[in-house]
């Protein structure tokens, strides 16, 4: 694709460190819209997943609900941004995990044998919008569960989108100007310039949109 095309300068979308390590290798001007694995200098847009994660975690806590029955789901890719918010889930005592797997479509299989496990979860934390917009809807129509009244449901990431289901999901929102800011000014300065070195980029934290599928943990858990 990189041989065929024309193209100047990439943005990489959610990369995984294969491709990293070629674009690095290959030398073309390129910015990672999301993290960078370890060793990689690419200039990425270095968003606080972690910090993000943490702050989402101590509000369902704050609200009642035991770490051993918060649920984190992530895409089954493995993504420098998804590991580390893996790390911080297990660091805040956080031991259940389900990779949602696109190509296999397993969200109802996952959720099903989430909730019939000896200790069923209060709540359920999803990393990627697409996964957040599946279990509200299986919740409540496969699982007949009010949301927040039997069960959590928040997101790290937004979309426009998600705005219009009902009840709007509890998430995580980055300004889209800071985006395009860094992408602008990250691929300038290489298409002037040449590579960057030693590129630092101050992280994003992600902004809560309180929404409302997230409450208190119900009380015959």
């Amino acid at each position: 694709m990189v041989v065929k095309s024309r193209a100047d300068a990439w943005v990489l979308h959610r990369s995984p460190l294969e491709v990293q390590r070629y674009f690095q290798a290959l030398g073309t001007p390129a910015v990672l819209f999301g993290n960078a694995h370890k060793s990689i200098s690419i200039p990425a847009l270095n968003i606080e997943y972690a910090a993000t994660l943490k702050h989402c975690m101590n509000k369902l806590v704050g609200l009642g609900h035991s770490t051993d029955r918060i649920v984190l789901v992530v895409p089954a890719t493995r993504l420098a941004g998804n590991i580390e918010i893996e790390a911080a889930f297990l660091e805040r005592a956080g031991n259940c995990i389900l990779r949602y797997d696109e190509q296999s479509e397993n969200a109802p299989e996952l959720l099903s044998r989430a909730l019939s496990s000896a200790k069923k979860p209060t709540a359920f934390i999803a990393l990627r919008t697409s996964i957040a917009t599946k279990f509200h809807w299986l919740l409540q129509h496969r699982h007949s569960l009010s949301l927040p009244r039997d069960i959590s449901l928040a997101c790290l990431e937004d979309s426009l989108y998600m705005e219009h289901l009902v009840p709007q999901i509890t998430r995580y929102h980055i300004d889209s100007s800071k985006i395009a800011h860094f992408i602008f000014t990250a691929l300038s300065r290489q298409l002037s310039s040449g590579i960057i070195k030693n590129w630092s980029h101050r992280p994003l934290i992600p902004k809560l949109i309180p929404g409302s599928t997230v409450g208190e943990a119900p009380e015959n858990n």
